[in-house]
This record gives structure tokens, sequence and C-alpha cells, in this order.
């Protein structure tokens, strides 16, 4: 904590004020506030990790950018400042006291060295703890284990790219643990254990959150691997902020009270679809970054990863007996398909060209399989293409699986088949 904010506020603290300010002083919950070049105290009546409501008498305005400093009471009875937190005033109203009571939103996620979880772990107590006992804030201060229990998982440690957040545990499976069949979309389904070995579903757990802004992705290039001393940031910080950072609440009401196991291998089936939503979000928001480049050095990739997601997860609520949820997220991805496709080149278009097709035959849409069937049968014709390239491989392999499954079409529809297992 910062040394230079040192001094005793309850000297000084508002006298002429209701007893809801007396009780928040001596819980301990004291700030700074700065506004401007003008800084003065305030008193927290309410707090979360989005913002809080507070007395004060410096004047405040609705929309003003205000820094706020958490204090804590130290040993020598003198009080010590929490990092800075930026903040937006959402209200202000003055009483007959000349006391404004305020609404505050905090800005971006909220780091460990601000106060803020700490305040509410010593006002609330207790720590929630899951089956292996690893810790979880009730307050949503998720900590997180980078140690797996399961014999056929192991935990990559990562940083978060958007808010630099460490020991991200991703959770990887061990090869040659599983048997896996790839369903008529190319998402894997895991049936059983090879000999020896124990049974994991690592649809449950392919996603890896990050615990403070809710980041997700199923891929490690996402993430930053913590050995890496420096990486190169994808994108700007500003843009990150303002498309990101800022709308964490929205994403946290997402888990909601399903955090105990959420980031663990104990993942649970409502909390893996979950996680396929955060994913599906964090694709849409690294997008919007992407938009705002130039048009030469866009990467629509990101969006089909985004796609990715929603076929995983439907292949979970299908697996579930959920065929009406995940017939409708198969149609959002076909939608999604089609309005992304003229952005994609390379191998993520042969990629989008067969899902498209693949979707085009179980919706028995004959149209859009078709298009996308011919679109891969000229491809070469209209791309050079290095011979034996991996853009080749994924071209060959998605053709030929396409033309098979278009010459048995009835057998790819959704009322010939069961779930989304290949008919032979």
């Amino acid at each position: 904590m910062d040394e230079r904010a040192s001094y005793n506020p309850r000297q000084t603290i508002y006298k002429t004020h209701m007893a809801v300010a007396k009780d928040a002083v001596n819980s301990g919950i004291i700030a700074l506030i700065k506004v401007g070049a003008d800084t003065g105290k305030m008193a927290i009546t309410e707090l979360s990790m989005q913002g809080c409501s507070s007395l004060t008498k410096l004047p405040l305005t609705k929309s003003q950018p205000v820094i706020l400093h958490l204090l804590q009471e130290k040993a020598n009875g003198k009080y010590g400042a929490y990092q800075p937190i930026s903040a937006v005033v959402q209200s202000a109203t003055r009483d007959k006291t000349n006391i404004y009571q305020v609404t505050l939103s905090f800005k971006g996620a909220i780091a460990a060295n601000q106060g803020v979880a700490q305040i509410l772990e010593k006002k609330q107590g207790a720590i929630a703890r899951d089956k292996q006992g690893h810790a979880h804030s009730a307050l949503g201060m998720i900590e997180t284990s980078l140690e797996v229990t399961h014999p056929s998982l192991y935990v990559i440690p990562m940083r978060c790219h958007l808010c630099d957040q460490e020991h991200i545990p991703f959770i990887s499976l061990q090869s040659r643990t599983m048997e896996s069949k790839m369903n008529i979309f190319g998402v894997p389904q895991y049936r059983n254990a090879l000999p020896g070995k124990e049974f994991c579903d690592y649809n449950l757990l392919r996603i890896t959150v990050c615990p403070k802004c809710f980041f997700a992705s199923g891929e490690t290039s996402d993430f930053i691997r913590e050995k890496e001393k420096s990486a190169t940031e994808p994108f700007s910080k500003e843009v990150i902020v303002e498309h990101w950072l800022n709308s964490i609440a929205e994403r946290q009401t997402l888990i909601g009270t399903n955090s105990i196991g959420f980031f663990s291998e104990n993942r649970s089936v409502e909390q893996a679809l979950i996680s396929y939503d955060l994913a599906v979000l964090s694709s849409n928001a690294l997008l919007t970054i992407q938009e705002q480049k130039h048009e030469r050095t866009r990467n629509y990739e990101v969006a089909r990863k985004g796609v990715a997601s929603m076929l995983i997860k439907a292949e979970l609520l299908m697996s579930n007996k959920k065929p009406k949820e995940a017939q409708l997220i198969l149609k959002n991805a076909l939608k999604r398909l089609l309005e992304i496709f003229p952005f994609l080149t390379k191998e993520s278009s042969i990629k989008a060209a067969f899902l498209m097709g693949m979707l085009g035959l179980y919706f028995e849409n004959g149209k859009i399989a078709g298009e996308n069937l011919n679109f891969l049968r000229q491809y070469e014709q209209n791309n050079r293409i290095r011979f034996n390239s991996e853009e080749q491989k994924t071209l060959n392999t998605s053709r030929k699986m396409l033309e098979d499954a278009y010459q048995n079409r009835a057998d790819f529809s959704f009322r010939a088949l069961k779930g989304f297992d290949k008919p032979y």
C-alpha cells in the first residue's frame, strides 16, 4: 500500500450526517476521492466489485470522472491508501447539510491491489471452497488453482492478453487418453477412456476463462504463456478498455452464483455452457477490434473461432438431450458464417465453406449446401495455393467430406440423424 496517504479520518469525517455515515466510518470503509485538482474524503455505504454508494462533502455531478483511493486502517491507528480506482459518477444528490450522496461506477476490472476485494472479504468473511479445497471468494474475486487432480489432464499457466491477469490455469487433455469421434461438423465427441486411463469429457473444460475480466477461449494462442517474457499485443489498450474491460459486469452476471468449480476440472455441464457463451462474447469483442483496423490488416479468423465455440456448445446440448436448444445454436452459427464468409481467406474460408455446406445438408437447404460445395470444387482455380501446404490439405479433406455427404444428403438431414453423429 502507498504510505503517502497517511492520516486519521475519524477526527474529521462528517459529524453532521446520518447514522449510516457513522456506521461506514466505524466499519473502516473510508476513501479519498479526487476530482481534477480537488481532493476530499468519502464514506462508503455500499461497495461491490462494480461500484459503490458513498457520502462526501466534495461537490460532484453526474458523468464526472473521478479517482478513488480506498483506505485501510493500519496498526498505528493511521490509514494507508490502496492503488487508485478510476470511476464515473452515476448519480449525485445534495441534502440539507450539504452532504452529497453519490453513486460511482468503477471503470474496467478491479485489481487485487485496489482494496475492493480485501474490504469486502473483511466485511462478509467466509471463503467458499470446492470439493478439492480450492478457495473461492464469495464476492467474485475467484482464486484459481494451477493444479488438477484428474490424471488425464494437465495445466499450462497463462496470462490474459486483455487485463494482464496472471496464473490462469489452461486445462489441457493428455494425448492418448480418450477415445473420441468427430461429429458431422468436425466437433469431437468424447465417448470412453483408452485402456488404463480415466474418462473425462474434455468439451466441458475446453474453454479457459480469465477469472478477472472473463475473456474466454479454447486456444493457447489467445493467451500468453507465463514463461514468455514478452509478447506482441494483438490490439490497442484504448480499444480494450472501451470494448471489454468496461463490460465486465455483463459477463460476470452470466456466471452468477456458479463460480465454485467453474475455474477447475470440476466444471459442470451448466458451467461449461456458460463458458462457451463467454467464448462467443470474447470472439465478438475481438472482431470489433479487428473491424477498427485498416481493411488490409483485419483478421476475421477470430469470428470463425466464435462459430467453432457455438458448434461445440451445440454438441454439448445435444449430448445432454436438449435438441431444440442445440439446433437453435446451429441456426445462429450458420447465420454468423454467412455474415463473415465474404471477409475470410485461405484456410478460414475453406473451413467456413465446409461448415456451411454441412449445416445446409443438416437443415435440408440444398442451395446453401450446393453453393459451398461448388466453392470448394473451384477453390484451386480461383486461388494460388502451394503444393502440399496446410491450405491444400485442408481443402482436400473438406472437399471430399462435403462431396461424400452431399451424395448421401438424405442421411445427413436432421430428420435422419441421431444427434450429430455421423450416419456411418
